[in-house]
């Protein structure tokens, strides 16, 4: 399916579930990366009363709803009220994660040829997608999984940290959920 996307917006009740490995929904901070704003959190709030068309604004770090003239490859909130974000560019991938209302935690860009992603191959139950990207030592992966062979066709869709092989963060999306992961044109992953 190279050179193919299908965009897919997710809203059923699926998604109610965040499990990050620690006790609060943040991102791992790193350094290492000239293009990195890693910035404390924002206030609180609702998933849903963020505005649909505003923008990651690359100078001051903000997470907004949509890759204002960018291609969107992933976007959603999650339970905690934050969003995942990471938006085509052309040449450079751009990751957020953060309060949709305030400075993001963390936002990064990276080149294309340096982010890599793993298409399903049309074998086993699952149907798995992703694209990761690297900060310093941490790789931030989004993916979206589907389970073929159940009548509910379970979904679900996140972004995890880790630094070397070890996981040390997972957070889950909730409802919609847009990627545009599928059929991407990146590096496989290893």
């Amino acid at each position: 399916m190279k050179g193919k996307r299908f965009s897919f917006v997710f809203a059923t009740s699926l998604f109610a579930a965040c499990t990050p490995a620690t006790p609060t929904e943040s991102a791992p901070q790193t350094s290492g990366n000239a293009a990195t704003r890693s910035v404390a959190g924002g206030r609180s709030g609702d998933a849903t009363d963020f505005p649909a068309t505003e923008r990651i604004d690359p100078a001051i770090g903000n997470v907004k709803s949509s890759c204002y003239e960018q291609e969107t490859l992933f976007h959603c909130p999650t339970r905690n009220g934050k969003q995942i974000l990471l938006c085509d560019r052309g040449q450079i991938l751009e990751y957020s994660f953060g309060n949709p209302q305030s400075k993001s935690e963390l936002a990064f860009s990276v080149p294309k040829d340096l982010a890599t992603t793993t298409q399903w191959q049309g074998v086993g139950r699952w149907m798995n997608y992703s694209v990761t990207v690297q900060n310093g030592d941490t790789k931030y992966t989004v993916f979206t999984s589907l389970d073929r062979l159940t009548d509910e066709h379970e979904f679900e869709a996140g972004v995890t940290a880790a630094v070397g092989n070890n996981e040390v963060v997972r957070i889950l999306c909730i409802d919609p959920i847009v990627h545009n992961i599928e059929g991407i044109d990146l590096k496989q992953s290893e």
